[in-house]
């Protein structure tokens, strides 16, 4: 077109974009998740391989419902760290059904949603380990017709993830950043190391646009004002009697001093039948 200097491109390809370039230049397995209204776009490179897919009916608020029905009420209570009444959940996400534009009125309706919101997370990487499969053992060339369902494995290995970018409503502007993190982490169950992140402001479709002009200054943006680090999951899986499995070593950085950042170290040996 004649108005623009660069193709116009959908959402949800110009987000795939750009985590696909960010995966390939840090040489990661990376998951993206974009948590909306109506569906949920799960994006995920893993062994350089790019996937996409959409949850229709998996949403916070026009969808709210379904997931409801998917999940079961009592997958989402056990995320309620209190007793409520079935009745109140679903009167809650009834109410956020036919009213999609509203917010948590206090911290019982919050909490709700935040559970809520961990089932949607949940069912939505489902649904994506199911599509981003490949055939099992060596490579053999097949039709459609002669694949069989024992042949093909999922490509989605959460023990060897290295990066999680959530964005979407529910995410990206939950009161505390911790809450987000905690949602990612219910929901995916993450092994061993991962790394968390928000988009902070929905940048991320604008970044892949831009990525196709301008590449570096899209990673530029996009570590510097898109990118909203949460944490580390350390989620080790062993078990051992009477030995180390492994230590841990953490520095705190607690303020910034003539030029220096001054904080304290902490080594933690984590032992005896950690699993």
């Amino acid at each position: 077109m004649d108005m623009v200097d660069a193709k116009i491109m959908p959402t949800p390809l110009a987000v795939g974009l750009l985590m696909e370039k960010v995966a390939r230049e840090r040489n990661i397995n990376l998951i993206g998740v974009d948590i909306g209204g109506a569906t949920t776009d799960v994006f995920s490179v893993y062994q350089g391989i790019f996937n996409r897919t959409v949850s229709a009916n998996l949403g916070m608020s026009y969808s709210i419902s379904n997931v409801l029905k998917e999940a079961t009420f009592e997958n989402i209570a056990r995320w309620i760290p209190f007793k409520v009444d079935s009745s109140i959940v679903r009167n809650n996400i009834k109410n956020k059904m036919i009213r999609p534009t509203t917010i948590p009125q206090d911290l019982q309706d919050l909490i709700i949603e935040q559970a809520v919101a961990r089932e949607a997370l949940r069912l939505a990487l489902q649904q994506h380990k199911n599509f981003a499969t490949t055939l099992k053992g060596v490579h053999k060339d097949r039709t459609m017709s002669e694949i069989d369902v024992e042949d093909v494995e999922t490509l989605i290995d959460i023990s060897k993830l290295d990066l999680v970018i959530g964005s979407g409503g529910v995410l990206s502007h939950s009161p505390r950043r911790i809450q987000a993190f905690l949602m990612m982490i219910d929901a995916y169950q993450p092994l061993y190391l991962s790394e968390f992140a928000v988009d902070s402001i929905f940048m991320m479709p604008h970044l892949g646009v831009l990525s196709t002009v301008n590449e570096k200054a899209a990673f530029d943006v996009f570590y510097r004002d898109c990118l909203v680090p949460l944490g580390t999951a350390i989620a080790p899986k062993n078990i051992a009697k009477e030995a180390v499995c492994f230590s841990v070593s953490l520095t705190f950085y607690a303020y910034y001093y003539f030029g220096q950042w001054r904080g304290w170290h902490y080594s933690c040996p984590i032992c005896s039948e950690a699993q």
